[in-house]
C-alpha cells in the first residue's frame, strides 16, 4: 500500500503537527489521523479508521456541496481548501480550514489524499462579529436618518397633521432591513395613512398609538409574504427596529395630542370671542329694537285705520295693504331681535321634544314636498319631558328645517331629524341635510347675528342667531358640522333640567 510504504514519514509528520492531519483514500474513507483530532473529539483511532470523512467531520447542510468539491476538485489533482465546522466533545464549534492534496505513488498504481487543517475559529468569529457590527451600523444609520426626517417634519409649521402622518408613513420603510419591499400603514381614529404598496401580511409588526390612556390607532410595518420568503431570512424584525417603532409611535401620539390641545384652545378662544361679540351686538340690537318698535306700531296702526276708510281709490288700498304687510314683516324682525337679545324670556312648561318636532314638521312638510325633499324622522320613544318654552323650541326646529330645505338643490335631497335620550344626562335633537354645505369660514360665523350668505330679499341673517339664543337661554348647547357639497348637521342637547336656570 502507498501509505504503508511511507508510514515512518507520516507518523513523524503527524506527531510533530499541532494542527489537524488526516489521510483519506479516493472515496473519502479515513485511513489515519493525528492526535489533535483525538484530543478534540475524545475518540480513538479505531473509532475513525474506515469511516467516511463526510459522515464524521462535515455537517449535513454542507454534505452535498463537499461531495461535489471532493469529486470535481480534489480528485482531479487541484490543490483545494475548505472551511468546515466541527462539533467538539466540549459542545463547542471549531472552524477548521482544510487543505487537501492528491498524492500519487511513484508507480502511479494508487493514489491517496493528504489533508491538513488549521483552527481558524478566532478568525471566523471575528469576521462574523465585524459583519454584525457593520450590519448594526448600517441599520442604526437608517434609523437615525428616519428619525431625523420625522423630526424635521414635526418642526415644519407649514404642514398640517394629515401631511405629517402621510410623510411619516412614507419615511418609515426606509429604516427597516428590506426597505425595497417594506410598507407602512398609520391608522389614527378613522383615518389611514399608508404607503402605496401596503399589503396585509403575517410578516409584520404593529404598535398601538395611545393618547390620554385610550388607544386611538396603530402603526403597522409589513413585508409581502411572497417577496419575503425569497429573502430566506430567519430574523424578520430585529430588536432595534421594534425600538424605533415604539419611539416613532410615542412622537406621533405627542404631536397628535398637542394638535388636539391647540384645536381645543382655539375653539375656546373662538367661543369667548363669539360670546363677546354676541353680547355687544345684543346690547346694540335691543336698543335699536326698542327705538323701532314704537314708530312701527304707529305706522301699522295708522295704516290699518286708513284701510278701513270708505271710497278710497283702489291704488290707495293697495298701497296701504303693502304698508301693513311690510310693517308686520318689520315688526317680526324686531321680535326676533328682542328674542335674540333675551328681552323675551321663555315660558316654563313641561315639553316633549317629539311633540315639538311633529308640530314643526306640520309647518315645514309642504315646503319640503314642493322642493322634492324626503324627510326621514327617527324619534326616540323613551324621550323624557323637559322644562322649556314650546313655541320657542318650535321656532328652533322650523328655522333649522327651513334652512336645510333652502340648502338643498332643486333636484331634491333628504333631511334627517332625530331625537335621542342619553340616560341620566340629556335629550338631544339632530337635524342633518344633504344640501350644499358650508365652507369652513362660513361655518365659523353661522351663528353670528345678521351674517348670511343668502340674497338680500331671502333672509336677514337672524335665523341661526335666534336659534342659538333660544338654545342658550334653555341651558342647552348647539353645534354645527358641515362639508361643502355634502351637507350640514346641527346637533342640539338639552339638559334634563332645561329651562329652570
Amino acid at each position: 500500500m502507498f501509505f504503508r510504504k511511507m508510514t515512518d514519514f507520516y507518523d513523524a509528520a503527524m506527531g510533530m503537527s499541532d494542527g489537524c492531519i488526516v489521510t483519506l483514500d479516493n472515496t473519502g474513507t479515513i485511513l489515519s489521523f493525528n492526535s489533535y483530532l483525538e484530543k478534540i473529539s475524545k475518540k480513538t483511532t479505531n473509532q475513525f479508521i474506515g469511516k467516511s470523512w463526510f459522515d464524521i467531520f462535515v455537517s449535513v447542510k454542507e454534505g452535498k456541496e463537499s461531495h461535489l468539491y471532493f469529486k470535481n476538485a480534489i480528485l482531479q489533482g487541484e490543490k483545494a481548501d475548505q472551511i468546515h465546522k466541527i462539533r467538539t466533545c466540549y459542545e463547542t464549534d471549531l472552524f477548521i480550514e482544510w487543505n487537501f492534496m492528491l498524492v500519487n505513488a511513484s508507480d502511479k498504481t494508487q493514489s491517496g489524499i493528504l489533508g491538513t487543517g488549521q483552527d481558524v475559529s478566532r478568525h471566523v468569529w471575528n469576521e462574523k462579529k465585524l459583519l454584525k457590527e457593520k450590519f448594526n451600523l448600517i441599520e442604526q444609520n437608517k434609523e437615525l436618518k428616519c428619525l431625523y426626517g420625522i423630526t424635521k417634519l414635526f418642526e415644519n409649521p407649514d404642514l398640517i397633521l394629515d401631511e405629517i402622518f402621510q410623510s411619516v408613513s412614507d419615511l418609515l420603510p426606509q429604516a427597516f432591513q428590506f426597505p425595497d419591499i417594506a410598507s407602512a400603514n398609520i391608522v389614527i381614529d378613522d383615518k389611514s395613512f399608508r404607503t402605496g404598496k401596503f399589503d396585509k401580511s403575517r410578516y409584520k409588526i404593529s404598535e398601538e398609538i395611545t393618547i390620554g390612556g385610550s388607544i386611538r390607532g396603530r402603526v403597522d410595518i409589513s413585508y409581502p409574504e411572497e417577496s419575503f420568503l425569497m429573502k430566506k431570512q430567519t430574523t424578520i424584525f430585529i430588536e432595534e427596529e421594534r425600538s424605533l417603532l415604539k419611539t416613532v409611535v410615542r412622537q406621533l401620539a405627542f404631536v397628535f395630542e398637542k394638535k388636539e390641545n391647540n384645536d381645543r384652545h382655539l375653539k375656546l378662544e373662538r367661543q369667548l370671542h363669539h360670546s363677546d361679540r354676541l353680547a355687544t351686538v345684543g346690547q346694540l340690537a335691543v336698543g335699536i329694537a326698542h327705538e323701532l318698535n314704537g314708530p312701527l306700531n304707529n305706522i301699522l296702526g295708522y295704516a290699518q285705520l286708513s284701510s278701513k276708510q270708505q271710497d278710497l281709490p283702489e291704488q290707495v288700498y293697495l298701497d296701504l295693504d303693502n304698508i301693513i304687510r311690510f310693517s308686520l314683516h318689520a315688526r317680526e324682525i324686531v321680535k326676533q331681535v328682542m328674542l335674540f337679545s333675551r328681552q323675551m324670556p321663555p315660558k316654563h312648561e313641561i315639553v316633549n321634544l317629539n311633540k315639538v318636532v311633529e308640530e314643526s314638521l306640520y309647518f315645514t312638510e309642504p315646503l319640503c314636498k314642493l322642493n322634492n325633499i324626503e324627510i326621514l324622522s327617527s324619534l326616540s320613544e323613551d324621550l323624557p319631558e323637559i322644562m322649556a318654552d314650546f313655541s320657542q323650541l318650535r321656532q328652533v326646529v322650523v328655522n333649522l328645517m327651513v334652512n336645510a330645505a333652502q340648502a338643498i338643490s332643486k333636484d331634491g335631497g333628504k333631511i334627517k331629524i332625530k331625537t335621542k335620550f342619553k340616560l341620566g344626562k340629556n335629550v338631544s335633537l339632530t337635524i342633518e341635510d344633504t344640501g350644499a354645505g358650508m365652507r369652513p369660514e362660513t361655518l365659523m360665523q353661522c351663528f353670528m347675528p345678521f351674517f348670511t350668505t343668502k340674497d338680500v330679499d331671502q333672509g336677514t341673517g337672524l335665523g341661526l342667531s335666534v336659534v342659538h339664543g333660544i338654545i342658550k337661554v334653555h341651558n342647552g348647547t348647539i353645534t354645527a358640522d358641515s362639508i361643502e357639497g355634502k351637507g350640514s348637521r346641527f346637533h342640539i342637547t338639552f339638559p334634563l333640567e332645561s329651562g329652570k336656570g
